[in-house]
């Protein structure tokens, strides 16, 4: 809302204090960049099968190491292990295992698997049980609830653990060697000499147990140490190098040299214009010296398509002055024509009389809701992303549209190599004196000239590329109000001689262009960014358009861009096709409810967005709640895919909640269905 009113309050200043407010209510504050940490965890360690399997590594390990060192363990002679084919063991660790030995390693080992299933599966397992009593009973855990799952839960796991620990330490109880027996040798050594021996064998089986990634990570450091001395080494030498005087003496040379072919081609297009004209270096001329048969066709002019555009309009200017010169005079006899107005068209049957030339002239089958929701994005933004499967009628549906109601239409094939604003409004060159134009600057200039036509131009697979990078320039100014919708092509100097329409190497970009992105998401494209994602209008083509009957029988007029302005401003100023306060209340607690729960921050201009797409949805004959539904689930919900919070699934299922008392259960299928489908992602 508050950029509606900083708007508003600005329709009487200059353009440039209108940019600069502007420019305050949408500046956000620059975050300060993460220290980059020295040392960052793989994924890897953080897996809970990699945790679960090293565990269970240790585990065997130590308890092998233990079995095989106990002198008076009983149960090997009956595994057929003999003392002799073992002894190369004791002889590496020189273990004195006791019974107490046994004991804290079981112990240890009960721990570190407590610890593992209480931080990696309780919480699950918890959210597993309170999600089947939530589909059954429609309520959470209580107080009661929560403290039985946790008695039940540490009883069991307590069962476990201790069914493990007797099981380990029953197992060694043999003959000769019982419980008892080995409690009794502590008494004929003493006691504290016992502990003694415990200490030292249990830090031998300790480090015994690491040795394996304790020298992983010796010959880690002994690699970067390698790396280190001999990038500095080869450093050393390149700084020798270029430090010595025949190094310094070449550099020179070359650099002289790359001066002298810059202003040689500085240079250029003057001297090819004196040889064009007969003349020579020096200024003599000579034979066919005031001959202009090779001069420049474009006489300097820098933008020579741009030119072209420039003599055509002027030239159907001149040929309507002489036609109304050609009028008669007064006093002659002058032939009285009535003068027919065009009678106003009813647009709010825009997308029904479409959809039916669509099937009956093009075999295109596109639902009313689609057609509805690009006609009505087109007043809420002048940028629209078509994104989905391939062949679903992305890029003819804009070309369509454009043939049907006239105006014109560009369409521009994006490539993988465009990387900024360079490659679509094109740039001045040196070589040859002349700007480098684009079909996108001609078809923007060419605009200029036509402002009653609606533009179309149509970014083919915008996402090959990066749409942040190379359209960075046109996501700014739609910022801004209309009359700052510009674009510096280059630095002018006063003797240059510019297009009619270009202004300081400023190009205005006329209100009667949109721009359409088509998305195709697969592996060969980039992920599209927020900052373009929050600008646009979204369209989803993500199923089959199957085939349907319709009648079509008389196609409408064309429509003009005064037209089609003035249909969106009377829905939008309608109070019946609005949304109600009430309305407005709703979604503004649904973003304060994303933001304490998700952490979604949502600004002014998606709550914009919505305000204007609404109406002209409605006033297209759709449904009021079908057009919230497509808004929040395209420009909000969306934003879910981003988030990731401990308990996911719990808040998901309150979100689910909360858009069932606000809005009628099933009302939103759209917003409903993303939420099932992070549901099953999550559960």
């Amino acid at each position: 809302m508050e950029e509606k009113i900083v708007e508003q309050n600005q329709e009487n200043l200059p353009v440039e204090e209108e940019v600069k407010e502007e420019e305050k209510v949408v500046e956000q504050p620059v975050e300060e960049k993460p220290k980059k940490k020295w040392f960052i965890l793989p994924k890897l360690f953080k897996s809970k099968l990699f945790v679960f399997i090293i565990l269970t590594l240790f585990t065997i390990l130590g308890g092998a190491i233990l079995f095989f060192c106990d002198e008076h363990n009983g149960f090997r002679s009956k595994l057929g292990i003999k003392d002799q084919d073992i002894a190369w063991i004791r002889n590496i660790f020189h273990l004195d295992v006791s019974i107490v030995t046994w004991l804290v390693f079981a112990l240890l080992v009960g721990a570190a698997f407590f610890t593992f299933f209480t931080v990696f599966f309780k919480k699950p397992i918890k959210e597993g049980v309170q999600n089947k009593r939530m589909k059954k009973t429609g309520h959470e855990f209580d107080k009661k609830g929560n403290t039985l799952f946790n008695v039940v839960y540490w009883s069991v796991f307590g069962i476990i653990v201790a069914a493990v620990v007797a099981a380990v330490v029953l197992m060694f109880v043999s003959e000769g060697s019982g419980i008892i027996g080995r409690f009794r040798e502590y008494g004929n050594g003493g006691f504290g000499i016992a502990v003694l021996r415990f200490i030292e064998t249990f830090g031998i089986l300790i480090l015994a147990i690491l040795a394996v990634p304790l020298a992983v990570v010796l010959l880690y450091f002994v690699y970067r140490g390698i790396i280190l001395f001999f990038s500095g080494l080869v450093s050393g030498i390149a700084k020798s190098v270029m430090q010595s005087s025949n190094f310094q003496e070449t550099y020179a040379a070359a650099q002289a040299a790359s001066n002298k072919i810059n202003e040689m081609a500085n240079q250029l297009p003057k001297t090819i214009t004196i040889v064009a004209e007969g003349g020579n270096l020096n200024g003599g001329g000579g034979n066919g010296a005031s001959s202009k048969l090779g001069q420049s066709s474009y006489e300097g002019i820098l933008f020579p398509a741009l030119d072209v555009i420039d003599k055509k309009y002027a030239k159907k200017e001149e040929e309507a002055k002489v036609e109304a010169e050609a009028q008669p005079q007064e006093g002659e006899v002058k032939e009285e024509k009535p003068v027919e107005k065009k009678k106003k068209q009813d647009l709010s049957i825009l997308v029904d009389e479409f959809q039916s030339y669509l099937v009956a002239e093009e075999k295109l089958y596109f639902s009313k809701k689609v057609l509805r929701t690009f006609i009505a994005g087109m007043s809420a933004s002048r940028l629209l992303l078509l994104e989905g499967l391939s062949g679903t009628g992305k890029s003819s549906l804009p070309r369509k549209f454009q043939e049907y109601i006239g105006g014109k239409s560009t369409f521009l094939q994006v490539q993988a190599t465009w990387r900024d604003r360079t490659d679509i409004i094109g740039y001045f060159s040196d070589l040859t004196g002349y700007y480098k134009e684009t079909e996108l600057l001609k078809s923007i200039y060419e605009s200029s000239y036509t402002p009653s036509e609606v533009n179309l131009i149509v970014l083919d697979e915008m996402n090959i590329s990066r749409a942040e990078y190379y359209f960075a320039d046109f996501l700014s100014i739609y910022e801004y109000p209309s009359d700052a919708w510009k674009v510096q092509l280059m630095q002018v100097s006063s003797d240059m001689q510019l297009p009619k329409l270009i202004q300081g190497g400023t190009l205005q970009i006329p209100t009667n262009i949109w721009f359409i992105g088509t998305i195709n998401v697969d592996d060969s494209t980039f992920t599209v960014t927020d900052k373009v994602y929050d600008r646009a209008i979204v369209i989803n083509f993500n199923a089959i358009n199957e085939p349907f009957e319709a009648k079509y029988d008389k196609k409408l007029e064309p429509i003009t861009y005064e037209e089609l302005m003035e249909f969106f401003k009377e829905c939008q100023a309608n109070p019946k096709l609005r949304l109600t306060k009430e309305e407005e209340h709703t979604i503004y607690e649904l973003l304060a409810f994303l933001d304490d729960t998700f952490e979604i921050k949502i600004g002014n201009r998606i709550f914009n967005q919505i305000e204007l797409f609404v109406p002209t949805f409605v006033g297209l004959g759709g449904d009021k709640l079908d057009a919230i539904d497509m808004m929040i689930s395209a420009k909000i919900f969306r934003k879910l895919d981003l988030v990731f919070i401990m308990d996911m699934a719990d808040s998901l299922i309150k979100l689910q909640r909360f858009i069932n008392q606000k809005f009628k259960k099933g009302s939103l299928p759209k917003c409903e269905a993303k939420i099932n489908s992070l549901l099953r992602k999550y559960q």
